[in-house]
């Protein structure tokens, strides 16, 4: 009987053995599974993580971007209006003339105008009232082809001068846009 108690504990222990062999190399598998796994969620997670800060990055950079356009533009839009102003000061300095300056302005544009053709000089809006009726007179007295109409140039400044169907345009918008066609290289250039 304490061969059959050898052989079946020789049986058991090859058994044990088998096992304990067979749990070690499930261990290891299961140990080497697992550091793939976390290996691969550490990885996924650098990855989301390096995703995450180009995309924070890209949408600084962006938002940068659009700030620094809207602080190009604001600045813009001020020298824009600085500019506009500067020329609805020259236009108000214009209207600000006397009734004598207003006169030799007239006078000096009168001399673009073929000598001896009719010429009818319909005023501005806003200009209206500086020229003075003796001033109207001593117009028309050295030139008796030169009348003033009763109509005006609609929300303007200066004159009009019309003759055998041309219009010269001598409103102090019409010269100021003019001007301001002329300076805009020149403003672009010096940086405003």
């Amino acid at each position: 009987m304490a061969e059959i108690n050898d052989l079946t504990q020789n049986v058991l222990d090859k058994v044990r053995a088998k096992e304990a062999a067979e749990l070690e190399d499930l261990e290891k598998e299961l140990a080497s599974e697992k550091d793939q796994a976390t290996k691969a969620i550490a990885d996924d997670l650098q990855n989301d993580m390096d995703q995450a800060q180009s995309a924070s990055q890209a949408e600084l950079q962006r938002q940068k971007q659009s700030y620094e356009n809207k602080m190009r533009n604001q600045i813009l839009q001020g020298k824009q209006h600085l500019i506009d102003q500067s020329y609805q000061a020259a236009i108000d300095q214009l209207n600000a003339m006397d009734s004598s300056q207003f006169a030799d302005l007239i006078k000096d544009a009168l001399k673009q105008v073929p000598s001896g053709q009719a010429v009818a000089v319909e005023m501005g809006e806003f200009s209206q009232n500086i020229l003075s009726d003796q001033d109207k007179t001593a117009i028309q007295n050295a030139d008796s082809q030169v009348t003033f109409t009763e109509r005006t140039v609609a929300d303007r400044s200066g004159f009009i001068l019309a003759s055998q169907g041309m219009d010269y345009n001598f409103t102090f918008e019409a010269i100021i846009a003019e001007l301001k066609d002329q300076l805009a290289p020149e403003i672009v250039k010096r940086g405003f």
